[in-house]
Formats: C-alpha cells, structure tokens, sequence
C-alpha cells in the first residue's frame, strides 16, 4: 500500500438550478445502458486475452453519448469488473486450500489464481520447485522458470468459472457516474468569476455542445481531510431524486502508524451497533436514538401517504432521511477511528454485515440495511488502505450460538438465553451474547476451515458439531461426562439433522464412525 495513490470521494453540496440537474439526470439513464452495452466487450476482452482493458475500443458499441463519454463508462465499467474478478479470487483461493491435491498443484493454482491468468493465451511459468519453500536455481544464480502443466490450467478455469457462477455479474442497471476529465471538468471559483461557491464542475451532456456548469460548495470535513484534489466527479441519483456531488482526493498513506493488537474482531448489530472481542459494547445510545428517528419518520411517511403524497416530493421526509444517513455514518466512523485508536490492530475480522432489527419499521430497516452496509464497507477500506490494517471477513453462522472456549465448542440455540445473555449448556461460560459473538469472529478469522466466502452456514454446522464431538463423544478430554453431552446432543437438532450422527435405541445420539461430510 504504501507508494500507491488512494482516492477518496467526499460529498459535497450543489446549488445548480433545476434545469441544468435535469439535464444531468437525463443523461444518466443513456449513459447506464451505454455501459451495459459495453460490458459484454470487456467480457470478450478478458476470456480471449486474459484482462479487462480501459483502452480497447468502443467506437462499434452503439450509443447517442459522445465518444469521449461512451470511454469514460468504459474505463468505470472495466474498474468495477475488475473489482468484481478481484472478489472471486478469495473463493479460488479457499477452494484451492481446503483441496486434497499435491502440493505442486495447490502451488501452481494459487499462483494463476493470484495473477489472475486463468484465461491468459500466453504460457504461464512459475520458479521451479526445489523442495518446500526453496527455489532451483541456474548457473546464473536467477531462479529457473518451470511451465505451468495444461492440466492445472484447465482446473484453474474451472474453479475460477465455478466461483463466478455463485455471484450475479454487475448488471450496470442502476450505476451512478464516475466522470472523468473528458465529460467533466472541476475547476476553483475563482477561475470561474463567482464569488458564492468554491469550485465549478463543467459537465458535458446528452445534448451534443451543450454542457451544464454547476457551483458546487465544500464542507468541514472535506476542508480538513489532507490529499490532493483530483479532477475527477462522482455523479449519483438519490432515492428523493436529486443528485449528489462528490469530488475525488489523493489520501496519503499513514506512515506513522503502529500496529499492536494482532488481530480486533468486531461484531455489528442495531441493538449493540459494535462488540469487540475484547469486551467493548460500544454505541448504546444509538439505538435508542434510531427508535426515535424511526417514530418521527414512520409517522411522517404515513400521514404523507395518507394524502396520497409521494414520499420522494417531500422536502422534509427527504431531509429526516439525510439527517438520518448522517448520523448512522458519523456515528459508525465514530467508533471505528476510536477503536483503531485503542488498540491499533493488525487484523480487523468482521462479520457479513447485516443491520436489521425487529424492532424498528420495515422502512427503517430498509434504510439502515442499504446505507449500514455501504458506509461500513467505506470505512473499513478506508482503514485498510490508509493504514494497512487487514480487513477479514468471516461467515457468521452460529457465532453467537456457539461456545467460545477452545475446549468446549459446543452449538446450541439454547446457548443464547436472550438478546444479551449467553451461557453454554455444556461447559458453562457467561457472557454478553454479541461480544461472545466477537470472540467466535476472532477465532474463525484465522480458521482455515471456517473462513473464506466459500464457507456455507450447513458446512460450519457441519465442522462445529464434528470437533464437539470428537472431544466429548469420541475419545478427546471432555469437559463433562459422556452422558452429560448425549443427554444435551438428544434434544439438539443442530446435531440431530448434522451428519455424522445417528440415534440409538433410546433416543440418544450416537457419533457415526465415517468422517462428518464437508461438502456443504
């Protein structure tokens, strides 16, 4: 990370008049369909030659945008296909390591998979092995290079096609706009002759010669946030409608900062909106403060539909919304920065992220789901790229269901005796359900068998109800006696519909003596 560029795109407002944001918004549709129209290019691009490409040419793809525009959606849609490629090869990866195949292969695959040259025409070689961790050298002293055998590279295809295959491809339906200096061009107020706003965006239209200048205004944040300004402009439509502005920085990396937790785990939620491993409960004021929002906002909504009022037209509806999203993503940073603060961690394991809460308003939970994801996602890359912490996410079934203590292990529903309760049936231990949750995260984010995006919520059932038993069914040093955990694993369906189980004569559950399957 450190020597690399790392953008950051900040809000700001605009106060261009109605005609000129019309104009821009009519613009976006054509320029969503000229993308979907170059998708299948790029897509041809990268199975015959390896790649996506932002300079293959997009003269044929039809389109009533410019050509400069028609290569602006190019180079945004080869970024987020790029992006999208990037996230497969974590599952690669996963399927390569959890493989029984001989180590010359898992070697070769996990370098293609790296390199990303499953499709590449081009002959793919490696440094050639020389026993584990070395490497056979020339009488030049350089590393001999070793050909990759056709056969790998045919199952590197494969695996790459099959982690494809669980994931829709980017649609470009409803993307929003990343302008470059072709289609949009930002300059100071100064050089624009106006004193009311801090920069000026020149941005090209549908309607050939005919661009719009919109006054944009900055804030205290972004004043304050260091980097470089970047001629460049994010354009995105709102659910009210309206657009939002945003202008592009060059962040610098954080040389000073010192890794000295190994690893934090966060576990996120409504109710506590994040639990650490470490025992923090950080932000119980907010949901008490969302149900508040929630009132006043359900509230308004329903007497606006009562008027037969569309709820996008209300300015003030459009304005608790934003005031909403503000706070939700204040106070979410808000507590990031003061943990990566405490503990200055190396790692960071979070789990899939999920804000909901049965008891706030399906509008509500509709809202908090969309933004609660997205401006998580921002702050963690954000943590990642400008201070190199490692961002791991973990599969988070069961993680606040099963036991955390490495001896015990054991999986129950009944685990969980409320929202905020946890103590094991088995071995004992108490705890705050979601910092007990933390501690599960902690562990699986260095648990080969149970991280990675390929870990389903049947194969890590699969895995906890295996290790339990091994040790208190099947000969390892149980906690309890034997008795104990069939009498509990006898009204556990958990184990009960796990395989590797079967019920004796007296209801009891009896561990089978193949291996549990894992193919789940």
């Amino acid at each position: 990370m450190n020597g690399n560029e790392i953008l950051r795109a900040l809000e700001v407002r605009h106060s261009g008049n109605k005609g000129k944001i019309q104009a821009i918004k009519g613009t976006l549709p054509l320029y969503r369909e000229t993308a979907k129209r170059i998708a299948p290019v790029e897509w041809l691009c990268f199975y015959t030659t390896g790649s996506f490409s932002k300079f293959i040419s997009v003269k044929g793809v039809p389109s009533p945008l410019s050509e400069r525009y028609k290569q602006t959606a190019r180079d945004q849609v080869a970024g987020m296909l790029e992006s999208w490629v990037s996230n497969r090869k974590e599952e690669v990866t996963s399927f390569v390591v959890r493989s029984s195949l001989e180590e010359q292969t898992k070697i070769d695959l996990l370098f293609i998979n790296k390199y990303g040259k499953w499709f590449s025409p081009d002959e793919v070689s490696t440094s050639g092995g020389g026993g584990k961790g070395k490497k056979t050298k020339g009488p030049d002293g350089k590393a001999l290079r070793r050909a990759v055998p056709e056969e790998t590279r045919k199952l590197a295809r494969l695996l790459f096609k099959q982690a494809a295959a669980r994931h829709r491809k980017p649609s470009f339906k409803h993307i929003n706009m990343a302008l470059d200096a072709k289609v949009a061009e930002v300059v100071p107020a100064d050089e624009g002759k106006s004193s009311h706003a801090d920069w000026w965006v020149r941005v090209s239209t549908a309607e050939k010669g005919k661009p719009v200048r919109i006054p944009l205004h900055t804030n205290e944040y972004f004043e304050e946030r260091e980097g470089t300004l970047k001629k460049f402009l994010f354009v995105e439509e709102r659910e009210d409608g309206d657009l939002t502005f945003r202008l592009v920085k060059s962040v610098p990396f954080d040389e000073g900062y010192r890794p000295v937790l190994p690893s934090l785990s966060i576990d996120f939620g409504l109710c506590t909106p994040v639990a650490t491993n470490m025992g923090d409960l950080c932000g119980q004021k907010f949901y008490r403060h969302l149900l508040k929002m929630d009132k006043v906002i359900t509230d308004l909504a329903a007497n606006l539909q009562g008027q037969n009022i569309k709820l996008s037209s209300s300015k003030r509806y459009n304005r608790l919304v934003k005031k909403l999203r503000g706070y939700f993503k204040n106070e979410l940073n808000r507590i990031l920065n003061r943990l990566v603060e405490v503990y200055s961690p190396r790692k960071i394991a979070v789990e899939k992220l999920d804000f909901r809460s049965p008891g706030l308003s399906k509008k509500m939970n509709r809202l908090l789901r969309r933004c609660g994801k997205r401006y998580m996602k921002e702050k963690l890359q954000a943590l990642s790229e400008e201070k190199g912490i490692e961002i791991v996410y973990v599969n988070p079934a069961y993680t606040s269901k099963a036991c955390p203590n490495p001896k015990c292990g054991y999986v129950d529903k009944r685990n969980r005796k409320s929202r905020s309760e946890f103590e094991c049936k088995y071995c004992g231990k108490k705890g705050h359900a979601d910092a007990i949750a933390g501690k599960n995260i902690d562990a699986r984010s260095s648990d080969a068998e149970l991280r990675g995006p390929g870990t389903s919520p049947k194969r890590t059932l699969a895995v906890l109800t295996r290790r339990f038993s091994s040790s208190a069914l099947n000969g390892g040093r149980p906690l309890r006696p034997r008795s104990w955990a069939e009498d509990l694993l006898a009204e556990n369906p958990y184990f009960g519909n796990s395989k590797g189980f079967t019920k004796t004569g007296t209801g009891s559950l009896k561990p089978q003596s193949e291996a549990v399957s894992l193919s789940g």
